[in-house]
């Protein structure tokens, strides 16, 4: 999913501040990598046995940036064919996916909640910090 906010003048190197904090409050490992315009984290943790990744993409400028969450998704095939995996006894498998689908689904809604609230909060903080972002 990817979200772009314009005309709102907020500091990005703030931004990426508080996603890193949203991460590591969630207990993940934060991995990033700088590019010309923007950064790109790739959270990890493990649940259950089962290693979680969130990547998200911040680039643009204070006044024209976007954030791009990427979240794995369940495929639609696994779907139709849960029925078929149950009766040939691979039902726990499908379960298990269906629960870790339900983890990452909760993630992103807490993610994107979160970054909302935080963009409000930073309107306006480019213009009060220091420059480049």
């Amino acid at each position: 999913m990817k979200i772009r906010w314009l005309e709102k003048n907020v500091s990005l190197r703030l931004l990426r501040r508080e996603i890193e904090g949203f991460f590591e409050r969630e207990q993940f490992k934060i991995y990033s990598e700088e590019f010309d315009s923007g950064v790109i984290f790739s959270a990890t943790k493990m649940v259950d046995e089962n290693r979680l990744t969130v990547n998200v993409k911040v680039e643009g400028e204070p006044a024209d940036f976007s954030v791009e969450v990427e979240c794995r998704r369940l495929r639609e095939s696994l779907y139709m064919f849960g029925q078929l995996l149950s009766l040939v006894g691979l039902g726990g498998l499908f379960v298990r996916e269906l629960n870790l689908q339900d983890v990452y689904e909760k993630l992103e809604r807490n993610f994107l909640a979160f970054l909302d609230a935080t963009v409000s909060n930073l309107v306006g903080s480019a213009a009060s910090s220091d420059y480049p972002d």
